[in-house]
């Protein structure tokens, strides 16, 4: 018999499991609520300065918003193994993603995990590679800033536009600038 009798990925498999299933207890649609309650507004924010969710909306108006939120949440894709895999590994999230939009919505969305030694050039060179490669199978020309179909959205700054591929091999957002800047 092996001195332990599971393996790591059992381990991470465990954790994924717990991490879902904690978030699944945690978030009852009164507890959304009661978090909202005393939370800031993002949008609202200014400095150290803004609106809670208590302040900004009341009665009917909160009940909505909170409806709303615990959709999302309820809605929102497992990603307790990948969360769980990232950490055992040492990698963290990078906030960039390159995600292309049809009429339809996203047709896909790349999320980059890298370690925290990782200089930002590199970070930098790896968002803009993969751009740079997906940019590449779009075509020459197929995409105009007109169209809506196989667009792409910065993850950084929200930006929409056709890829395209500079002389220097750069991949660029068109009309908006540089993916990944």
């Amino acid at each position: 018999m092996p001195e332990q009798p599971y393996t790591d990925n059992d381990l991470r498999a465990e954790a994924a499991r717990q991490h879902d299933q904690i978030f699944d207890e945690a978030l009852e649609f009164v507890g959304v609520g009661e978090s909202m309650q005393d939370a800031y507004v993002g949008s609202t924010l200014n400095g150290d300065e803004g609106s809670t969710w208590g302040e900004l909306v009341e009665g009917e108006a909160f009940g909505e918003a909170q409806e709303k939120i615990h959709a999302l949440i309820r809605g929102a894709a497992d990603v307790s193994e990948w969360a769980v895999n990232l950490g055992a590994d040492g990698l963290e999230p990078l906030p960039e993603q390159l995600s292309a939009q049809t009429d339809n919505g996203p047709w896909f969305r790349l999320h980059f995990a890298v370690r925290p030694d990782m200089p930002d050039d590199m970070r930098r060179a790896l968002v803009e590679g993969v751009g740079a490669e997906i940019a590449k199978h779009f075509g020459e020309g197929t995409v105009t800033p007109a169209e809506s179909a196989r667009r792409v959205q910065c993850g950084d700054c929200g930006a929409v536009g056709a890829v395209d591929t500079s002389e220097d091999g750069r991949a660029y957002l068109y009309p908006s600038g540089q993916i990944g800047h």
